[in-house]
């Protein structure tokens, strides 16, 4: 390099021209080209990182206009990055070009990408920008702005199994009563009840208040515009019962199935920042549950344009557009009827408590509940012992080892294996029995010792009813069943009684009654179309469980779940938690109520469900009447 810079010298200075000289006409056009270049540069990235007064040094005065322009599409589109790329820059000994690529990847929606231009005057010594209103946008004007609007398509509708509402926005009905023109409270009571779906704790506490004013409205619950045409010609022939019309979301009954559909609002500030996806505040979201949950399948995406607008705020020109997604409908296997069924069974229950029923055979979930409404959903996200209810499972792997039903077992008021005594509900003795009849009368001394040789079976037989932490495919949290391998016997004979570090949730132990029905476990589903479940044999014989199961509820500790002309089999269960002695226990009910008319060569159809009652006590006394009233209020 050295010498070629000699060689030009001595050329120049033969040519009677000196270095002055040389350097203009070689070294002095690409000192420029690169200072044009480092200005350019300098000014995309001061716009680019919003540093105004770097930006304003490259400007020829005024600067003010340039700031304020580019400042602007930083403040009024808020975009989540800003870039600005040099696509071509061209030199000349006095003007300067430069073709600019800005791209704005504006919050929520899509990346807008546009081209511009960027003019330069050497002055001075120097490149400064000769700044338009163009260089902002090419229909960008002085004092002008930008404003971004959007869309949002009406929000669609969660949907039952038949295709019912349960919630959507649609014209509401809000049913309530006025107690000036209350004829019979039981008849109100009655009428909400049954044709409106409402909690028949609730209704009775409303009239029950002493505070309540004769001619006010009281709302009770409030139904789809189309649900309540259903049920107007019961509801409105009853003194008492008013009506008014609601707009907005609405949900099937006030509360109701709230933690599996949760709640559709308004947005406050914080919150539309958090969810992002283009929500501002006063849109509506999804805030918990399935609204949440399938918000963006409900909510679509929305429609957007971004507009140049002039000094006064009025539009002058569209200058992107992003299309919107439409909203879809979300199917679920939930049952309207069924859900209000388990709705009223837990009304009146006073301790926090969960329901969850399953169809038969394909375990789709028709129903879930939560007690208190506003805790959390111990309905599929609980985790629990089973206690008792997990003697199905310890059935099952004494049957695949060939025990029968007529084996002979014995039921002393306590037993110890490993070094740990074991003991019956109230220090029971029944003496001899049979497998039947110790399942029957949930005997823990006669299953504990079966236990020994039984370690296999059992883990195999847990395993099949899906204790292996699984997944249900319900779209929200969820906790399946869970059969730690037991470290030694004693832990053994706990597990058989479902404690030790067994646990499950209420939707979990209702798919393990609808594998005893059925002899065939999978995870509960919550959607029709869901994704492909594995299903795990569980009896080569289910006939067998089922007919120990009936045997619970007809003559056994289950005898409270008991519904005329409805055939039913269950397991109630007591789980053991906590430090007090004795331990207080978890009320537990599992089992299933079949179709009458089911074809005899076919799986049985029908429902199975989980009822707990968290530290209620007995199953059978307090799940079972549950159990009793869910089935009940389904007939």
């Amino acid at each position: 390099m050295r010498r070629w810079g000699t060689l030009i010298v001595a050329l120049f200075a033969a040519l009677g021209l000196g270095v002055g000289a040389w350097w203009f006409l070689v070294w002095e056009p690409q000192a420029r080209q690169r200072a044009a270049l480092e200005t350019v540069d300098a000014f995309a990235r001061a716009w680019e990182q919003a540093e105004w007064p770097a930006l304003a040094a490259r400007v020829r005065a005024p600067a003010d206009p340039a700031v304020q322009g580019h400042r602007s599409l930083h403040d009024d589109l808020a975009p989540e990055r800003l870039r600005v790329e040099p696509a071509a820059v061209s030199v000349g000994d006095e003007r300067a070009h430069a073709d600019l690529t800005v791209t704005v990847d504006l919050a929520g929606l899509d990346t807008w990408r546009y081209e511009t231009t960027l003019e330069l005057a050497w002055t001075d010594g120097l490149w400064e920008v000769v700044w338009t209103p163009e260089t902002v946008h090419p229909d960008f004007v002085e004092g002008g702005g930008f404003v971004q609007e959007q869309t949002w398509g009406t929000r669609a509708a969660i949907l039952d199994r038949t295709g019912t509402p349960l919630a959507g926005d649609a014209d509401g009905v809000v049913v309530g009563i006025e107690p000036q023109r209350i004829a019979e409270e039981a008849e109100v009571v009655d009428a909400l009840v049954t044709h409106a779906g409402a909690s028949r704790g609730r209704v009775e506490a409303l009239l029950a208040r002493d505070d309540l004013v004769d001619d006010w409205f009281y709302p009770i619950i409030e139904l789809p515009r189309t649900v309540f045409d259903e049920v107007d010609p019961e509801l409105r022939p009853v003194p008492g019962v008013l009506f008014r019309a609601a707009v907005g979301r609405a949900e099937a009954t006030g509360g109701f199935a709230l933690h599996l559909l949760g709640r559709a609002e308004e947005l406050d500030a914080e919150q539309a920042e958090e969810l992002g996806r283009g929500y501002e505040e006063g849109d509506v979201a999804g805030t918990f549950g399935l609204e949440a949950a399938f918000d963006e399948q409900l909510a679509g995406r929305p429609e957007a344009t971004v507009s140049v607008v002039g000094p006064d705020g009025e539009p002058r020109a569209v200058v992107h557009r992003v299309d919107g997604v439409e909203p879809e409908d979300l199917h679920t296997t939930l049952d309207r009827g069924v859900q209000q069924a388990a709705e009223e069974a837990l009304g009146d229950v006073g301790e926090p408590a969960a329901l969850v029923a399953v169809a038969l055979p394909g375990l789709e979930v028709r129903a879930a509940v939560s007690r208190p409404a506003a805790g959390f959903n111990r309905a599929f996200a609980g985790r629990y012992p089973p206690g008792s209810t997990f003697k199905v499972v310890t059935t099952a792997a004494l049957l695949s080892t060939g025990m029968t039903p007529d084996a002979a077992l014995d039921c002393p008021a306590e037993r110890t294996v490993g070094g740990r005594t074991f003991r019956n509900a109230g220090r029971r003795e029944l003496g001899p029995l049979t497998l039947r009849e110790a399942f029957a009368e949930s005997c823990n001394t006669a299953y504990v010792g079966t236990v020994d040789g039984l370690e296999d079976a059992l883990a195999e037989a847990a395993r099949s009813f899906g204790f292996d932490d699984t997944e249900h495919d319900v779209g929200l949290a969820a906790t399946g069943g869970s059969y730690p391998e037991p470290v030694d016997l004693v832990e053994v004979a706990a597990a058989a009684l479902g404690q030790a570090r067994v646990e499950a949730s209420p939707l979990h132990m209702a798919t393990v009654a609808g594998a005893a029905a059925t002899g065939q476990w999978q995870p509960a589903t919550l959607f029709p179309d869901g994704a492909a479940r594995e299903a795990r044999q569980t009896s080569d014989d289910p006939g067998v469980l089922r007919d120990l199961m009936t045997e619970v509820v007809a003559s056994g500790t289950g005898t409270p779940a008991q519904v005329a002309g409805e055939t039913i089999g269950g397991k109630t269960g007591s789980a053991e938690f906590g430090t007090e002695d004795p331990p207080e226990t978890h009320a537990w009910f599992i089992g299933y109520r079949l179709d009458a008319d089911g074809e005899a060569d076919a799986p049985p159809t029908g429902l199975a469900f989980a009822v707990l009652v968290e530290g209620g006590g007995a199953g059978g006394d307090v799940a079972g009447p549950i159990a009793a009233r869910f089935v009940g209020a389904l007939q």
